[in-house]
């Protein structure tokens, strides 16, 4: 059930709505951690404002028990810094059998582009909150890209209305290449050819 009260005071379901109300869309993303812990106290030493990470969990349909802990970032949203999040890979989603099941899967997320007024004030915000470190983008257009592992999250001045929302690239096996919109983001697939690392 959908409950717009509880959501407009929840640190999530701020963004969410913001989102819902123009009309779908990214509301907010994440990066994993390995050790969120040490992670956000070495970016707190530097002068980060993420909270003290903290845990959660959910109860899935079937029973199973999802865990994760987490470092917030103060604001949300698709052009703000994200939080980073450490999975609990004894619980469900994250065990050794589930994440050999996705790493089967024909699909993966390559790139994220997102729209911002003010690329240069952006990445400075994401490198001190999250330590992201961008650099100019070969797309041109004074864009910005940086790494997180295998994805590649890229900044860009925010179009005209008229033009393409932000971007979702994903790779699929096999696929031909395309674009559509979707969801308040455009989305772009195209062929995946997987490593042997990959396969």
């Amino acid at each position: 059930m959908f409950d717009a009260a509880l959501a407009a005071v929840s640190w999530s379901g701020i963004p969410t709505l913001q989102a819902l109300e123009s009309g779908g869309g990214l509301a907010t993303w994440a990066i994993a951690s390995d050790d969120v812990v040490f992670d956000a106290a070495v970016l707190r030493a530097r002068g980060s404002d993420l909270a003290e990470p903290t845990d959660g969990e959910r109860v899935r349909d079937d029973g199973r028990v999802v865990r994760w802990r987490m470092a917030r970032a103060p604001q949300l949203g698709p052009a703000r810094p994200p939080f980073l999040i450490e999975h609990d890979t004894t619980a469900a989603e994250w065990s050794p059998a589930d994440s050999a099941e996705r790493a089967a899967g024909s699909g993966r997320l390559t790139l994220v582009e997102l729209d911002v007024d003010d690329v240069n004030r952006t990445s400075q915000a994401f490198l001190r909150t999250v330590g992201l470190r961008f650099r100019p983008s070969l797309a041109g257009g004074g864009a910005r890209d940086a790494d997180i592992g295998r994805q590649k999250v890229r900044l860009r001045r925010r179009p005209a209305p008229e033009q393409s929302p932000m971007a979702v690239q994903v790779s699929i096996r096999g696929a031909a290449t395309d674009h559509f919109e979707a969801l308040g983001c455009g989305w772009i697939v195209q062929p995946w050819d997987a490593t042997p690392a990959e396969r």
